[in-house]
């Protein structure tokens, strides 16, 4: 049975409250202090819902790193194509000092 337009919006909706749940426990907890039981916490749904979605945690950060990149990359591009004079070095200390949740939008400041 093809999958309607509304259970494709709220796949999409839980898939983006998951990476914004797992956005707060990852940068709060780091990927190793992180649990799936955390993340689904925050998310606001249960564990089974989290599986249901994700098989791990560390298929979780990939997702929120993919999320950040495809959304955002074009501002992370436009940071690092004005930065002749900087070293990579600060580029990559100035660019994970950002928080990426208020910074780029993810969650509320």
């Amino acid at each position: 049975m093809p999958v309607s337009q509304r259970q494709l919006e709220e796949r999409q909706m839980r898939q983006h409250r998951i990476l914004t749940g797992a956005l707060e426990v990852f940068t709060s907890k780091g990927l190793e202090g992180a649990t799936m039981e955390e993340i689904a916490s925050e998310s606001g749904f249960g564990k089974a819902t989290l599986y249901y979605y994700f098989h791990s945690k560390e298929e979780v950060f990939a997702a929120t790193n993919q999320h950040i990149i495809g959304v955002y990359g074009g501002t992370a591009a436009a940071y690092f194509a004005d930065a002749d004079s900087i070293t990579v070095s600060e580029d990559i200390y100035e660019l994970t000092s950002l928080d990426f949740g208020a910074d780029f939008g993810l969650v509320q400041p």
